[in-house]
């Protein structure tokens, strides 16, 4: 009797065929749908709230810097933090320059909000290692997912060297943050499997938000 393989020939191929096709209607579907005036506007909105401190990623911040006492760490979070603040500042300004005024988003259209409503990490102060480790892998999901938004966004507009140039830098702090959530998660966190069993669950949430 032949034992049925639970990875099948064409298996892996067909999973990057799909990913391809999700990549390109995700392009698709900005350069329909977000490139005029209006769309630009709401999507640095997003952005720019995905950043700051009233529905994005400086909360966690705010949660974290009070309780690492390690002076190396606690650099390392406030260079993070300083990043964040100066992202968002990069996407209003373009709003600006377009001569529009941002849009203010409800929590619905927060995926850091559609998070905490998962996994209730925000809401509750930091009291041991365990929540840092928690919250910063939360963060590094975020991280890693606005790296794959932003390299389509780059694909989408193309032809704007003005947005292409500003994800580009922004896509290089990011890649550096990563580095610096593997850092605080594992200064607390000597388990690595531990650690990716955590940012695995984390990501299957996070895609289903």
């Amino acid at each position: 009797m032949t034992k049925k393989l639970f990875w099948s020939p064409g298996s892996k191929e067909k999973m990057m065929k799909r990913q391809n096709l999700e990549e390109y209607l995700n392009v698709l579907f900005m350069r329909q749908n977000l490139s005029d005036r209006k769309g630009l506007t709401y999507l640095f909105s997003q952005l720019a709230d995905a950043e700051s401190s009233n529905g994005g990623e400086i909360k966690i911040f705010e949660q974290l810097i009070d309780y690492v006492q390690d002076p190396g760490l606690k650099k390392v979070l406030a260079v993070h933090k300083a990043d964040e603040e100066r992202h968002e500042k990069m996407f209003l300004h373009y709003i600006e320059l377009m001569g529009t005024n941002p849009i203010t988003l409800g929590d619905d259209q927060r995926v850091l909000s559609l998070l905490e409503r998962e996994l209730g990490l925000l809401k509750r102060p930091v009291k041991c290692d365990e929540d840092v480790v928690q919250l910063i892998l939360l963060l590094q999901v975020i991280e890693e997912r606005a790296i794959q938004e932003f390299e389509a966004l780059k694909v989408a507009f193309e032809k704007d060297l003005v947005i292409v140039n500003l994800l580009e830098t922004i896509i290089k702090d990011e890649r550096k943050h990563l580095v610096y959530c593997q850092k605080v998660a594992t200064f607390y966190q000597q388990d690595s499997q531990k650690i990716e069993q955590t940012l695995n669950r984390f990501r299957k949430i996070e895609e289903y938000c």
